[in-house]
């Protein structure tokens, strides 16, 4: 039973970008089906769109951002938005999930994203942790002492982009960032419509 246990945990963390993603789908296509009133991110008399589109946009930018820094399994991130937290990839997918869940306008569906959090992220965030002390040991002790989860436990003095844009398309972020943008105005042109 364990065995099976770890085996769908470790699915749900390979592809949770996927199914995050896919759960997103199936929420707009039940939304459209019910005649959701979108928000319009895009419209000054819209405040609560325009703060969904600039969640999505500071989301999008802040993964971009930890995507061009960040060298999976090889060098330690300390440096950029990782000088502040120790997850800015998450924080980014949390601002773009949030911003969209405000576009789409339908509270229930933040019962899902608080779900989808307690039940695929919390753990995968838990087990980077051990995997990344069991790597690089007092180095990681180190950063955790000095840089918060998702806050920062005090604001570096030098927060060096030292962004990588070989780094981002190698980490494939372009793909995420194109994506997202390609669905803000996707439902910003339907709320127009609606």
């Amino acid at each position: 039973m364990q065995s099976m246990w770890q085996n769908t945990t470790r699915l749900l963390f390979k592809y949770r970008i996927r199914l995050t993603f896919l759960i997103f789908i199936a929420l707009l296509v039940w939304e459209f089906s019910g005649g959701v009133h979108l928000r319009r991110p895009f419209d000054p008399g819209d405040i609560l769109g325009l703060i969904g589109g600039l969640l999505v946009v500071l989301g999008s930018l802040l993964r971009s951002w930890s995507a061009g820094v960040i060298h999976k399994n090889d060098i330690l991130a300390t440096t950029g938005p990782y000088a502040i937290c120790r997850h800015p990839l998450y924080i980014g997918s949390l601002n773009m999930a949030l911003g969209f869940l405000i576009i789409i306008n339908e509270p229930v569906n933040f019962l899902v994203l608080a779900l989808l959090i307690a039940l695929v992220y919390v753990p995968k965030i838990r087990a980077e942790e051990e995997k990344l002390a069991g790597i690089y040991g007092e180095s990681w002790n180190e950063f955790t002492r000095t840089t918060g989860i998702f806050f920062p436990k005090r604001f570096p003095p030098d927060v060096r982009m030292e962004w990588n844009a070989g780094q981002w398309l190698k980490n494939r972020e372009h793909h995420g960032f194109i994506l997202s943008m390609t669905i803000l105005v996707i439902l910003s042109w339907l709320a127009r419509q609606g």
